[in-house]
């Protein structure tokens, strides 16, 4: 009942780019209900090397973030691995994908590095690749239990010659609730009408939609 947007970009969601056609985190699915605007992996680390330039440099590779330019390439700083793509299998037999490697009833693999060279017209975006490649797998089900949600498992390699230490891992993640049926993406007041929380009980955060302006009411869901 969740129709999530992934890629072997290291990033979820599409930014609402192909909206109504695709969806970037629909639930139910249908309902054009949306609830992330776009979000990525992000990994940082202290780079030991032997190379000076490098030795001792903090760097981080983020997957996406609220600056993106799809014109001049900043902000992403994964690229798919050249040559490969995302494979689709699944654990029912009577799927066309049916694998016996699937881990559920859809999944999806693919595989990114921060090494490939970008391509950014802007002189200010000049990342620190930590040398590093992803395995990406995402798993989803059809139990009514589970078909909610979907898990991301994330794989991360030291592909490069430096050492890489204290890493960190994290998810940034633009939340967005809003019901696009009244509100389309893009319009002015889009982004003024969604809100965040935490739960400290649950060491969760949350994301909802508090008003539903300028078309109320509001989506009656969160994320």
């Amino acid at each position: 009942k969740i129709g999530l947007t992934i890629t072997n970009w290291g990033t979820i969601g599409t930014r609402n780019a192909y909206w109504p056609s695709q969806p970037s985190c629909e639930y139910p699915s249908g309902s054009r209900i949306e609830h992330i605007y776009q979000g990525g992996l992000w990994v940082g680390a202290e780079i030991r090397s032997t190379a000076p330039s490098r030795n001792g440099l903090i760097a981080v590779t983020s997957g996406a973030s609220d600056k993106v330019s799809t014109t001049t390439g900043r902000g992403y700083e994964f690229t798919s691995i050249p040559g490969t793509t995302i494979i689709q299998r699944s654990s029912l037999t009577e799927s066309q994908y049916f694998d016996l490697n699937a881990i559920s009833h859809q999944d999806f693999v693919g595989s990114y590095t921060d090494t490939a060279p970008r391509d950014s017209s802007d002189p200010n975006d000049k990342p620190v690749p930590l040398g590093i490649t992803v395995r990406q797998e995402s798993y989803a089900w059809n139990f009514p239990f589970a078909d909610y949600f979907v898990l991301l498992s994330y794989t991360i390699y030291n592909s490069g010659r430096d050492t890489l230490d204290s890493v960190y891992v994290g998810l940034w993640d633009e939340a967005l609730v809003r019901n696009t049926n009244n509100v389309r993406p893009g319009t002015p007041g889009f982004f003024d009408h969604a809100a965040n929380g935490y739960s400290y009980s649950l060491r969760m955060m949350y994301g909802f939609d508090f008003d539903g302006i300028p078309t109320p009411p509001p989506a009656d869901s969160y994320v």
